[in-house]
């Protein structure tokens, strides 16, 4: 083990008084027997207790997780500290037996301690266990916690606070924990005392079960042939229930348990539920099952984890947030234990609770399949979240949720050519409109699938670069980087998606010109149109990728793994479903202004409040519907919303569906 940090002989302040001296220190109880740390583990009970609850704590996966904002948490596998706790603290012992070390040492003696080794940039790279028994604390005139550790050739060596893993148990200073084998010397000395009795009592006794009794003087010849007799008649199972005949006046006299014996029996029992007491445990986990059902037991078992372990894992987790993480770190990162598999229930009553969290949104089938140590889905389906229909939130009730049902009036015959017209006028935009909507959703999966292979370059790339970096916390390089990567990708996106934008935008085109009445092609002046649309396209996904990541530079550089996590689980979606509604109205809005027709903007169902000014709303070639900088705040609208670029076609904010019409 190395000692890093140690402070010279000259750089240690004046000691004042020591603050507590933990080298260990003889406890004798009332028995007579001394009772230490290591001799309390003679007794099974104790020993028992001690490693069922360290090994329970050291057992439980223990994740550094970072928060999400504006709610939730991910695992923050990339931060140095993830793999000391998670995996190897250091290079002699696994995470699993240095925590059990640490909760065995402060179930015994109130108070565990560990060296944390630093790199040159105070980075910590491993974490080792020292024994309590070695350890002192002191107080310096200048108010500052020293650790003085003794070594086993005599000599010291002092830690400076930010160099100790110090985890302390129940404590009315909050610096050492109560020791708990010194207070609860007489009941464990008790119980060892019964312990060693029992075993002298089986090991030296020399009283006979039973004696047979002769009124006269047996020789010796006499008593062993007696003795053959009776062993071959009675002993042995086959002959447990023979009946002895005594001749000559003889006694049959048998020996059982004394009440002394008995008292001392019921006292080694008693002694059992003295040290479930000691470490807060349920009997039945030291095997003392006189008062378990098979009703009460899993109950017993949920207590042992929300009463007995649940404090203990917090008291961990908050030492390990509090002594492991930098004060900037501890806003952005914590520890958290995953007791989930403890508190799962049967095979019946874990599938029923799997149902209700399914049927009502709150889990999907493959966050159900991890529970149960299962893979996901291959197809993505269990990605899905599933709601009853007949569920709406409260404030929404009695709004219409799509589009409101139009009656279906009697037709008249048309009596004039205007009216022949309009009528078949209205049967086109309405045939075309669901027209327009089955090809939008034949190309999202489109979109989608090049979206993604965009996002994943982009994630795979920076998560590599940032690696390089965050040691070495060079954000310019990083930005340079960022810079050049990104001035690189714009021909990238254009191969990915812009046939997908050419393929829409020529069944869009179709489509509307059939709507609109003119000749179905792909002029010269559209090709060029959508050549335009892709490269303003690719421009505004670089623009945005880039500004997103230079902004979190600022920052944190771990914060650009975690966008770019983020981006390749949601990304895609917003840009197929976006992208579908921007083209097809552009495309269309082409057609229409091609024709020398202006369009009209249109809403669905219900809608918000910012569209719903615009609805019915008329533009012509050259002009627009809302331009850049523009600040709307229309009635009911819940504050206002300043517009970013010239909007001359739907969607006018993330998720609308807005469409236009010709007129």
């Amino acid at each position: 083990m190395q000692f890093l940090r140690l402070f010279r002989a000259a750089r240690v302040p004046t000691v004042a008084n020591p603050f507590i001296g933990l080298l260990g220190s003889t406890n004798t109880s009332k028995t007579g027997i001394d009772v230490t740390e290591e001799e309390s583990l003679s007794s099974s009970a104790v020993w028992s207790a001690v490693t069922q609850l360290s090994q329970s704590i050291a057992s439980l996966p223990l994740h550094l997780y970072k928060r999400l904002k504006p709610s939730g948490k991910e695992k923050y596998t990339s931060h140095p500290l993830y793999n000391v706790m998670h995996l190897e603290p250091n290079p002699e012992m696994t995470a699993l037996a240095f925590r059990e070390a640490q909760a065995g040492q402060v179930l015994l003696t109130g108070t565990s301690f560990a060296e944390i080794e630093r790199d040159s940039m105070n980075r910590i790279l491993g974490l080792w266990p020292l024994l309590t028994s070695r350890m002192e604390l002191f107080r310096m005139d200048n108010g500052e916690l020293i650790y003085r550790y003794h070594l086993p050739d005599g000599t010291h060596k002092n830690f400076a606070k930010d160099m100790i893993l110090r985890i302390s148990g129940f404590s009315h200073s909050g610096l050492l924990g109560y020791q708990p084998i010194k207070k609860n010397t007489e009941a464990i000395g008790l119980s060892l005392a019964l312990q060693e009795y029992f075993a002298r009592f089986f090991g030296n006794r020399a009283v006979p079960p039973a004696t047979l009794e002769h009124p006269g003087k047996l020789s010796q010849e006499a008593q062993d042939r007696l003795k053959k007799n009776w062993n071959s008649l009675y002993q042995g199972l086959s002959n447990s229930q023979r009946v002895a005949i005594l001749e000559e006046g003889m006694k049959l006299t048998k020996y059982g348990v004394s009440p002394e014996d008995a008292q001392a029996i019921d006292a080694r029992k008693f002694q059992i539920d003295e040290v479930c007491r000691v470490f807060n445990m349920p009997p039945h986990m030291l095997k003392s099952l006189d008062k378990a059902t098979y009703s009460n037991i899993e109950e017993q078992g949920l207590e042992f984890v929300i009463y007995t372990l649940r404090p203990w894992l917090i008291r961990f987790e908050q030492n390990y947030s509090t002594q492991l993480l930098n004060e900037k770190e501890r806003k952005r990162y914590f520890f958290e234990h995953n007791v989930s598999g403890l508190l799962r229930g049967d095979i019946e009553k874990r599938y029923a609770a799997y149902v209700q969290a399914i049927s009502n949104g709150l889990m999907n089938a493959d966050e159900v399949r991890e529970l149960e140590n299962m893979n996901p889905q291959a197809d993505g389906q269990g990605e899905k979240y599933y709601v009853p229909l007949n569920w709406i939130p409260k404030e929404n009730a009695g709004m219409q949720l799509g589009p409101e049902p139009e009656p279906t009036p009697k037709e008249e015959p048309a009596e004039t050519v205007e009216e022949l017209k309009s009528f078949w006028s209205d049967k086109l935009e309405k045939r075309s409109v669901i027209e327009r909507d089955r090809i939008i959703n034949q190309y999202i999966p489109l979109f989608k699938q090049a979206a993604q292979r965009i996002v994943n370059r982009e994630a795979i790339a920076v998560k590599k670069e940032v690696k390089k970096h965050v040691e070495k916390r060079a954000k310019s390089d990083l930005q340079k980087w960022l810079e050049d990567f990104y001035n690189r990708q714009t021909d990238y996106v254009k191969e990915q998606i812009g046939p997908v934008f050419r393929s829409f935008a020529e069944a869009i085109q179709s489509a509307s010109s059939r709507e609109i009445g003119v000749k179905d092609e792909m002029t010269p002046e559209l090709i060029n149109f959508i050549t335009e649309y892709i490269d303003r396209y690719a421009e505004r996904h670089i623009d945005s990728s880039r500004g997103q990541l230079l902004s979190l530079l600022e920052e944190e550089i771990e914060d650009l793994e975690v966008r770019v996590d983020e981006w390749r689980e949601t990304r895609p979606d917003k840009i197929a479903n976006n992208e579908t509604v921007r083209e097809s109205n552009a495309v269309f809005q082409f057609v229409a202004f091609s024709a020398g027709l202006g369009t009209i903007w249109q809403t669905r169902g219900k809608p918000c409040p910012f569209c719903a000014e615009f609805q019915g709303r008329r533009v012509v070639s050259g002009q627009s519907f809302v331009n850049d900088g523009d600040e709307l705040n229309p009635k009911g609208a819940d504050g206002p919303m300043k517009v970013r670029g010239m909007k001359k076609a739907p969607p006018l904010h993330q998720g609308c569906l807005c469409y236009l019409t010709a007129g």
